[in-house]
């Protein structure tokens, strides 16, 4: 399974890094050194994540401990953030005042870097399920765990970022805590369509591939596209018009049945 997670990962990151990546011009050039990182595949997922939420150049150096960047004094910035949020020697505890940075993309739009610390989600499977699912529903694509510290690393807008905050708190979650119904959570798609975010809970001990047959059959007949399971809390998350969320609603209680044994 970590072999897939990473190689999920990767394969994510350089669709990113080849589009729209343009060479180095003017701007300054940066070594910054790993305290606590030292094995090759940590100090390559953090690259790796440097490279998606600054968008610029990055290489390490997995003898030396170091990674080497050009870019603006921004970019820089960001980049020494991220490192002091990822470079640790253990996972950092949850806290009430979340790990936040201000980011100008290269558009010129406002954006935020954040990085979540779960404190349940504790296998990488778990980390790519949740990873897939806040990327899907919330439309932010720019979305990689980080597994040795069980963090995800995301940026968007404000409008994306609250949405994924909302979603964490509904399923990073003890397991076999009672769940709870938030209700729904809207986010802007364009300037003309606000698709409404639900998570529903099945009530019965599903098994994965049981659950995963209720989201394609729920996929199928509503025609609704963002819709993923998190195993974890036996939930699916959904992303779509005020009327598919309510046929998704009505369909997935009639799914929901004991397993067959």
């Amino acid at each position: 399974m970590r072999t897939f997670t990473v190689g999920c990962l990767t394969a994510a990151l350089f669709a990113w890094l080849a589009f729209g990546q343009t060479p180095a011009g003017p701007g300054l050039d940066r070594v910054l050194d790993f305290t606590h990182t030292d094995t090759p595949q940590n100090l390559q997922e953090i690259t790796n994540i440097v490279r998606a939420m600054a968008d610029t150049p990055a290489t390490f150096d997995a003898v030396k401990k170091t990674m080497s960047m050009h870019g603006t004094s921004a970019q820089i910035a960001l980049a020494e953030w991220l490192l002091s949020e990822m470079d640790r020697p253990v996972a950092p505890t949850p806290s009430p005042v979340p790990a936040i940075q201000p980011y100008r993309n290269e558009r010129g739009q406002d954006e935020v870097v954040r990085v979540f610390s779960l404190a349940y989600a504790v296998s990488p499977v778990n980390l790519q399920q949740l990873t897939n699912l806040l990327r899907s529903t919330s439309d932010m694509q720019r979305m990689f765990p980080y597994n040795a510290l069980k963090l995800l690393v995301a940026r968007g807008s404000a409008e994306q970022m609250a949405l994924a905050d909302w979603l964490v708190r509904q399923l990073d979650r003890p397991p076999g805590a009672p769940a709870q119904d938030a209700g729904t959570r809207e986010i802007r798609v364009s300037n003309t369509i606000v698709n409404t975010v639900r998570v529903f809970y099945l009530t019965h001990d599903q098994s994965p591939q049981d659950v995963q047959a209720i989201v394609s059959q729920v996929r199928a007949t509503v025609k609704v596209q963002r819709i993923y399971p998190y195993n974890a809390q036996h939930a699916v998350a959904v992303s779509g018009t005020a009327e598919q969320i309510a046929a998704v609603g009505q369909l997935v209680k009639e799914l929901d049945q004991p397993p067959s044994r």
